[in-house]
C-alpha cells in the first residue's frame, strides 16, 4: 500500500515539471537531470521488480520523449 503513495509523489512532481516546466529548448534540458534525480529517489524506495522496471521505462518516454497525445499509447505497445 506504501508504494502507491510513492508512485503518486513521482506522478505528482514529473506531472508538475509539465505545467511549470521550462518554455524553450534550452531549459528542457537542464529539467531531464532534474527529473532523473527524482525518479531515481523515489524508485529507490520502492522493491523492485520487473513490472517497476516497466513502468519506469514508459515513464521516462513520457517524460524525455517526444510529446504523445494520448499518454495511454506507450503504455499499449508494452502489452502482450
Amino acid at each position: 500500500m506504501e508504494d502507491r503513495g510513492h508512485r503518486g509523489d513521482l506522478a505528482r512532481a514529473a506531472g508538475s515539471g509539465c505545467r511549470t516546466g521550462p518554455s524553450s529548448r534550452r531549459q528542457a534540458s537542464s529539467t531531464a537531470p532534474w527529473y532523473e534525480k527524482l525518479r531515481d529517489e523515489e524508485l529507490a524506495k520502492l522493491p523492485d521488480s520487473p513490472q517497476l522496471k516497466q513502468a519506469r521505462r514508459i515513464l521516462d518516454d513520457l517524460v524525455l520523449g517526444e510529446f504523445v497525445e494520448f499518454l495511454t499509447l506507450p503504455a499499449y505497445e508494452q502489452l502482450e
